[in-house]
Formats: C-alpha cells, sequence, structure tokens
C-alpha cells in the first residue's frame, strides 16, 4: 500500500483562531474611507453653504459712529449692553457702530472686523446696507 497516494485529511475540528484576513486592517480601512467621506461632504457644505462676501469697504468705512455714554437714552436699546460680537459689556468711551439696517449696537472694532467676512448682521442676519438715500 503507497501512503503517499493518500491524501492528507484536514485536521477537525478546523483552527477558528487563525483569522483568513487581517480584521483589524480591515476595520482601519474603513475607518479611514469613513473619515475621508465626512472631510469631503464637510468642505463641500462649508463652501457652497456658508460663503459670503465680506461688506463694501466704502459701506465699511461710512458706519454711524458714536461714543457710547451710560444714561443717554436713544444711543443703545435698554437691552442692548453688551456687544453681540465679543459678548463684553459696553464701558463709557468705547467707540461702538449701528447697523443701519436692523440698528444692532456693536464696537465699532468688532463690527469692523465682522464685516470683511460676512455681510449680515451677526444678531438678525439682515443684510448690511446704507440706508437708501432719497433726492
Amino acid at each position: 500500500m503507497n501512503l503517499s497516494a493518500i491524501p492528507s485529511t484536514p485536521s477537525f475540528p478546523p483552527d477558528f483562531n487563525v483569522p483568513n484576513t487581517p480584521i483589524p486592517l480591515i476595520v482601519l480601512l474603513l475607518v479611514a474611507i469613513f473619515v475621508v467621506v465626512i472631510a469631503v461632504v464637510y468642505y463641500i457644505y462649508r463652501e457652497s453653504y456658508t460663503y459670503q462676501p465680506g461688506v463694501d469697504p466704502h459701506l465699511r468705512d461710512n458706519m454711524p459712529n458714536f461714543i457710547y455714554q451710560p444714561g443717554v437714552s436713544g444711543m443703545v436699546p435698554f437691552e442692548e449692553r453688551k456687544c453681540a460680537w465679543c459678548q463684553e459689556e459696553f464701558t463709557c468711551g468705547d467707540q461702538l457702530s449701528s447697523l443701519p439696517s436692523c440698528g444692532h449696537v456693536f464696537h465699532s472694532d468688532c463690527i469692523g472686523e465682522y464685516m470683511l467676512r460676512r455681510n449680515t448682521c451677526p444678531v438678525c442676519r439682515q443684510p448690511i446696507a446704507l440706508p437708501e438715500v432719497q433726492d
């Protein structure tokens, strides 16, 4: 009897402890694909939905400015005693700007920086525009 002609029989039960494919590598690959997809979706969303041009420099330079004086009625509405951009309380002598389209009040420096990137009020989202001059 020739023993070399007899095929070897597999060992039973099969050894399931040795994986055929490296599971950690597959998991890492799936996580990497997920991260790339999320990054691409975020980039597309950010570029297409949040881009707003800044305000025209002429408009920025001609914003109505005034010096804050506590107790002077009509200058700053009672509910607006702090800058909506930096959240700091107005103090006597601060230079403030009032948006002509909606009347919200900010530190002049804060709203000037904001208007470099956006063209709407940070509080109510109305477009920032100078009032129309009638002849």
